[in-house]
């Protein structure tokens, strides 16, 4: 199957062939799953001087096979340029159409089944159970706080001992059929695979990042400790610290974004993603640091752009990163600007301040000012 690029009126608009010259070209091509959730991701560089490179944007889909011919369906998450080239990253639409937020769940009155917890949950985001394995099981579930919707039917099939199975079915020009089944155990076969510490695994290709291993290494160690400092003269006061206009130039521009819809891919002004609503914040706040390319949440968390920083202490207008579990652990996977006082404003669904307290916070970064 030669990879066909799809807009967001699922209509096709391109073609990716290396050897069609009305084709988009493209290079480094990976396509990689995570062991934890078998959701896939797609990384590829198209040169700038490639036929139709323009159909390439964010929020648009790349439907593409396998190496044993299952069909993918995959949304266009960012694109970072250079002169000559974008580098493309694509994300599996399973995660893209889960990603939004359910709130807080009270206990009902009695022990209930799996598919009571999943209907409430999925309601209005246009997926549907398409197989349930967990029987006549029943349980009192609790959801204390807002989490996303993947974190929680994750949280659902853990309590009830069952696993998930993401599935897309997509055909030209319609809107795709998403569905999600609770097994007792996902398959092993040519398809998919499964991963516990008594399988055996053969041919393997194994990729690690080093840089990525020391950050985690370091956020998951003890906080270093300081030698302590002899005491000294005193020193006349510091006086205090003068509000800074460009933090709350940012937060005026954040604050006014409240209340507007959470899109997948979204750069505003009208809609946003998490990432596509820092980016539209820092820079029309007119924070001349922040980088000139759209960043994700991974990027600014890695930090290695000269304008950003991890910072141990946070302040008004840094960036909060989170892992809100829909991924793998310790990823940051959200992203939002700190406003003190442990609250935040973020793209959630919609736009909103909310209490950091409620998710679980990787650090901070800060821009450069």
């Amino acid at each position: 199957m030669i990879p066909q690029i799809f807009n967001r009126q699922y209509q096709r608009i391109g073609l990716m062939g290396l050897t069609s010259p009305e084709g988009v070209h493209y290079y480094d091509d990976e396509l990689t799953t995570t062991i934890d959730t078998g959701m896939y991701t797609l990384k590829f560089k198209v040169p700038k001087t490639s036929p139709s490179v323009s159909v390439l944007d964010v929020g648009n889909f790349i439907w593409t096979e396998n190496h044993v011919g299952e069909k993918l369906l995959l949304t266009i998450t960012s694109i970072e340029e250079t002169r000559e080239v974008k580098s493309i990253s694509c994300e599996d639409t399973s995660i893209n159409l889960l990603n939004t937020y359910v709130e807080a769940f009270e206990a009902p009155v009695a022990d209930q089944r799996l598919d009571y917890y999943m209907d409430a949950t999925l309601e209005g985001t246009g997926w549907v159970v398409n197989k349930n394995e967990s029987g006549d099981k029943v349980l009192r579930l609790e959801f204390s706080s807002p989490q996303r919707t993947l974190e929680r039917i994750r949280s659902i099939a853990k309590s009830f001992g069952m696993e998930l199975e993401f599935k897309t079915e997509f055909t030209p020009g319609q809107k795709p059929k998403m569905m999600v089944n609770v097994v007792k155990e996902r398959k092993s076969d040519d398809n998919t695979f499964r991963v516990t510490s008594e399988d055996t695994l053969y041919n393997l290709h194994r990729k690690i990042n080093t840089f990525d291993i020391y950050n985690r290494v370091i956020v998951r160690g003890q906080e270093i400790q300081e030698p302590k400092q002899q005491p000294t003269a005193s020193k006349p006061a510091t006086p205090p610290k003068q509000q800074d206009d460009l933090v709350e130039k940012l937060v005026e521009v954040a604050m006014a974004q409240k209340g507007k819809p959470y899109v997948w891919g979204a750069n505003g002004p009208n809609s946003f993603d998490c990432s596509g609503f820092c980016n539209y914040c820092y820079r029309k706040a007119g924070f001349t640091n922040y980088p000139n390319y759209r960043l994700t949440s991974q990027a600014v968390w890695a930090a290695r752009d000269a304008g950003l920083s991890r910072v141990s202490s946070p302040e008004r207008g840094d960036m909060v990163l989170m892992d809100t579990g829909y991924t793998w652990a310790g990823d940051a996977n959200h992203i939002g600007i700190y406003l003190g006082n442990g609250q935040m404003i973020h793209a959630g669904n919609p736009v909103q301040v909310a209490k950091t307290a409620n998710f679980k916070v990787l650090g901070y970064v800060r821009v450069k000012r």
